[in-house]
């Protein structure tokens, strides 16, 4: 057991840790550092029931030993939902909150001593007697014999055209909080230019149409994700682990070979060749309508093996230099933005209506400038312009900064000339600039992003977590947090 841990983020991952933490008696004192509500993080922290989870309940539990936690939760709240079922994001901050509140009661009654600090966390600093401070950005440092970074993704991904006309009227870098984005618009039908095509990209679109806007989407590939009717956790022993395990990351071959490695899977599901469950379509909403046919039919058997190979592939490149890991995932690029970045069926028909009522419009490229002309003029490759009332950017968030010197972690961006990208480990811990030994300093989430590749969902971090707290409280099963 550890006396005092500090968990920096209150959001999904942050939740999970300090549901961890208690689960496990892994800790005396345990203090949240975040300046919002604990379990309130922007990623749920939505109030429109438009706006649905990506993946589905059966994998948005914070307790990965109850894996039907948040299904009995929503049961139990009266949403009748099912393990398949995508959910109102809101619904996922509502249960984090709850599972917080409920865990730091029962923190209390051990004797535990719990804090929520309401601030923000902008560096970790060993000190000479072997703990940590933890600097914060208006208050005085918080001593702690262990941190944990759970915090999420940092600043919104702004293309070129955009950046020197951010803070004009209706120039959004980011669709949210999505509530003060439709309060901007015009109440009367607007014409809005979405830039990005993924999944944000068309939340936002749905969002934006069904107040009456009509909606032309662009990104330089112009190119949107597979469809897919759920994401569930492995419900059988499909993908062949040694396979993955074997593995080149240089092989510049990579993604065709992991390619096969699904392919062998589904076909102990079901014998369906991988071209048969996918489409080659060269236009985008061609490709959309066949692969919609194809989930409704039930004909997309890679969604089974999907949650499956991510942990694996998450096991093989745990402790793997970082541009090794990032190389690996540009080769993959394709596979993992089209089907492990796949969206709901039921936003697929939506969208698809969309198309064919001529409300959406979809492009490929961005606009090489943009000016204001009553609006926003986009002013395209192709010598064209069009005028639209508002320009969003739906093109995601950074990765968090993670900065090291000799003797910190840093949570923030600075030009300190010795500041470098830290090691992390394969249990996650931060090697700090020169250290021979890993710091009691674990990332998760999100912020684990520098020790594992896929961390972008509630289930590796949930796992991570639960992981973590099993090891600090003496438990270790030999289980990786990654």
């Amino acid at each position: 057991m550890s006396g005092h841990l500090a968990v920096v983020g209150g959001g999904i991952t942050g939740v999970a840790a300090f549901n961890a933490l208690v689960a496990y008696g892994a800790a005396e004192r345990i203090s949240v550092i975040d300046p919002l509500p604990v379990g309130r993080g922007t990623a749920f922290a939505t109030s429109d029931p438009s706006l649905i989870c990506n993946t589905s309940v059966d994998t948005l539990s914070l307790v990965p030993e109850e894996p039907e936690d948040f299904l009995h939760h929503l049961r139990a709240g009266g949403v009748d939902a099912r393990p398949e079922d995508f959910v109102p994001r809101w619904l996922v901050s509502r249960y984090a909150r709850e599972r917080f509140l409920a865990h730091r009661e029962r923190a209390e009654r051990r004797g535990v001593r719990v804090g929520h600090v309401r601030d923000r966390a902008v560096r970790v600093e060993r000190t000479a007697a072997g703990d940590y401070r933890v600097a914060l950005a208006r208050g005085p440092a918080l001593p702690a014999d262990g941190v944990l970074v759970c915090h999420g993704y940092g600043t919104p991904v702004v293309p070129e055209p955009v950046r020197e006309h951010l803070g004009r009227p209706r120039m959004f870098a980011a669709p949210y909080p999505e509530r003060d984005l439709l309060a901007a618009l015009p109440a009367e039908p607007a014409r809005i230019l979405v830039i990005g095509t993924r999944l944000s990209a068309i939340e936002t679109t749905l969002l934006l149409t069904g107040r009456g806007h009509d909606v032309v989407m662009t990104s330089p590939s112009g190119e949107l994700p597979a469809v897919r009717t759920h994401t569930l956790r492995p419900r059988g022993r499909y993908v062949d682990a040694a396979a993955v395990a074997r593995l080149d990351l240089t092989d510049p071959r990579l993604e065709r070979r992991v390619l096969r490695i699904v392919e062998q899977a589904t076909a102990r599901i079901r014998p369906l060749p991988l071209a048969r469950q996918t489409d080659a379509s060269a236009d985008p909403v061609r490709r959309l309508r066949a692969e919609t046919e194809l989930a409704a039919r039930g004909d997309i058997l890679w969604q089974e093996v999907m949650v499956e190979l991510i942990d694996l592939v998450n096991d093989r490149t745990a402790g793997t230099p970082l541009e090794v890991r990032e190389q690996a995932l540009r080769r993959c690029h394709r596979l993992l933005g089209r089907y492990m970045g796949a969206f709901p069926l039921d936003n697929a028909r939506r969208l698809l209506g969309l198309f064919d009522a001529g409300r959406v419009r979809l492009r490929r490229g961005i606009p090489e400038r943009l000016t204001e002309a009553g609006g926003w003029r986009a002013h395209w490759p192709d010598g064209t312009t069009e005028t639209f009332e508002a320009v969003v950017c739906a093109t995601g968030l950074h990765h968090p900064v993670l900065e090291v010197t000799g003797g910190a972690l840093h949570l923030t961006p600075g030009d300190e000339p010795d500041r470098r990208v830290p090691v992390v480990d394969a249990e996650l811990r931060v090697h700090l600039a020169g250290a021979a030994r890993p710091e009691r300093i674990w990332l998760l989430g999100i912020a684990a992003h520098l020790g594992v590749p896929l961390v972008n969902a509630v289930y590796p971090a949930a796992r991570q977590a639960a992981a973590l707290g099993r090891r600090l409280a003496g438990r270790d099963t030999g289980e990786r947090a990654a």
